[in-house]
């Protein structure tokens, strides 16, 4: 599928190249996750017990484009997590019922549940456009 037809509630109707379609996914996905951006901000200078309390509360799509800001926002590495990232990939393993105390070296399982929702799992996969 190269373009969509789509008409607005307006009544005007559209035709969406593949190219815009990806350029409008990631924010349709952050609004239906109601996402605000300042928090990220906010909870990027938070305390490592009110990140964790804060991470625990959004729902699953949520924390999943929680994640996807986080993942457009730094680089990867594998061998050094800051804690603001072993706090987000430590709520969705653990949602996801993967190990989700050892985050020193990521399982196979674990990478491929990143991949699967879109997320870095290692760092030669260049950083997103925000």
């Amino acid at each position: 599928m190269n373009t969509l037809k789509f008409t607005l509630s307006s009544g005007i109707e559209i035709e969406l190249s593949k190219d815009d379609m990806e350029q409008l996914k990631p924010m349709i996905d952050k609004a239906l996750a109601n996402l605000d951006d300042r928090l990220y901000e906010r909870l990027k200078k938070a305390d490592s017990i009110v990140v964790a309390e804060e991470l625990q509360k959004l729902n699953d799509l949520e924390l999943i484009e929680f994640a996807k800001v986080h993942d457009g926002q730094t680089e990867m590495n594998l061998l050094h997590l800051n804690s603001f990232s072993r706090k987000i990939y430590s709520e969705l393993f653990r949602r996801a019922g993967l190990g989700y105390k050892q985050l020193r070296h990521l399982s196979f399982t674990q990478r491929d549940y990143l991949a699967s929702l879109g997320l870095k799992f290692k760092n030669d996969k260049p950083l997103k456009q925000c």
